[in-house]
């Protein structure tokens, strides 16, 4: 399954964005980057597989990280149930798949 993720936007300015995210079991978002703004994901309800060019990283609820520009990425639901994640983004927003 991908990118049919639940979205809820919280705040959404020319600069900053965040959102709550759900994704379903098995559900992913698309790989993609970002090339002007960082990304923190704060996982809500775990866990969440977070992929890059160069590895990944399992979120447990409360955990965080963090995702520069140009850094390549997607998020995985790894979970039988659903997972939740908060999704802070600081700079301009784009979506470079």
């Amino acid at each position: 399954m991908a990118d049919s993720a639940s979205r809820e936007d919280l705040i959404a300015l020319e600069n900053a964005r965040v959102a709550s995210i759900e994704l379903a079991p098995g559900e992913h978002t698309r790989w993609h980057h970002h090339s002007r703004l960082t990304e923190n994901i704060f996982c809500l309800l775990g866990p969440i597989d977070v992929e890059t060019d160069t590895g990944s990283q399992r979120l447990q609820t409360g955990e965080r990280c963090q995702l520069e520009p140009l850094k390549r990425h997607r998020l995985i639901n790894p979970n039988p149930q659903t997972s939740r994640y908060l999704l802070v983004q600081n700079g301009a927003y784009d979506f470079i798949t």
